[in-house]
């Protein structure tokens, strides 16, 4: 079996990896570094005129109060988060109609913009970029937008997440460190739980629904006479935050592999010219011990 991208050591009370949590943010942080995003440019989101100007925004997703601002910042920062997981080195459309390296590509603005104007402007490219690709639609829509995805409707994950596979999130720093803020943590079960109840509770969810210790009970964390398992990962995708293993190693016929500076899932991927040398050889591998475990 091979499990791709799987966040097999992000849960609460891992003793080896005991805040993976405070790792996710910092990987999203560092692939934005690495490609050319300052860290300083995504906190010059401001002006409520200028940005419902220059930002095309349908009438629904007009920035009329703070609050909406804090969720224009917020919007932008998910985006990043997202494309991290998608940073391959052609176009695709797992999750979104995308370039190559659309973190690059996202970033690219930021590396020209000197004022605060221009560093709204990088912004709207970033939101444009993931929302409006194929230039399709003539506005954007925040709050109401649901293009249609290679990956499906995502709204049974973020279910599971609320009952079964609890995800905490916070970020290690906050500014001016990285663009995510501190305060922003679901490290608590309290504050995990109340988040759940506000976004579910009107479709039939309850505490009693809500389980942070299920796979830990079910499965366990460690498994030393699992056989005939490879994980892999992308060294840029946040979930390896979670991952079984920091480096390329295995024990026994458990094998935890690295794919150097790409998303989640790229093994998975389809061959592509474009294929970076890393994900060839971590297939090769793959190839390898699945074959030996058969014949």
């Amino acid at each position: 079996m091979v499990a791709s991208s799987a966040p097999v050591h992000f849960y609460v009370n891992v003793s080896s990896n005991p805040r993976p949590d405070l790792k996710y943010s910092s990987i999203v942080t560092n692939v934005l570094n690495k490609n050319g995003c300052k860290k300083e440019a995504l906190f010059n989101i401001n002006g409520r005129q200028y940005l419902n100007d220059k930002f095309k925004f349908s009438n629904i997703s007009k920035i009329n109060s703070t609050d909406d601002g804090e969720l224009l910042i917020y919007n932008v920062l998910a985006i990043f988060d997202l494309m991290a997981k998608v940073n391959y080195p052609y176009s695709t459309s797992l999750k979104r109609p995308l370039p190559a390296w659309p973190i690059k590509e996202a970033c690219k603005p930021f590396l020209k913009a000197k004022t605060s104007e221009e560093y709204i402007l990088a912004s709207f490219e970033v939101l444009n970029l993931w929302n409006n690709y194929t230039g399709k639609y003539k506005e954007i829509d925040l709050w109401d937008f649901s293009p249609p995805s290679e990956a499906g409707d995502t709204d049974g994950w973020d279910w599971q997440t609320c009952t079964e596979v609890i995800l905490p999130m916070c970020s290690i720093h906050g500014a001016p460190f990285d663009p995510f803020d501190k305060g922003n943590c679901y490290h608590n079960e309290t504050e995990y739980l109340n988040n759940c109840l506000k976004i579910y509770s009107s479709i039939g969810y309850t505490k009693e629904m809500f389980d942070p210790y299920f796979v830990q009970n079910n499965y366990g964390y460690e498994w030393p006479n699992a056989s005939n398992i490879i994980f892999s990962n992308g060294n840029y995708d946040p979930w390896s935050a979670g991952r079984w293993r920091e480096i390329t190693t295995n024990e026994g016929s458990l094998y935890n592999l690295i794919i150097e500076d790409v998303g989640e899932m790229y093994d998975f991927m389809g061959s592509n010219k474009n294929d970076t040398e890393s994900v060839l050889n971590v297939r090769k591998m793959e190839r390898m011990h699945i074959s030996s475990w058969i014949l």
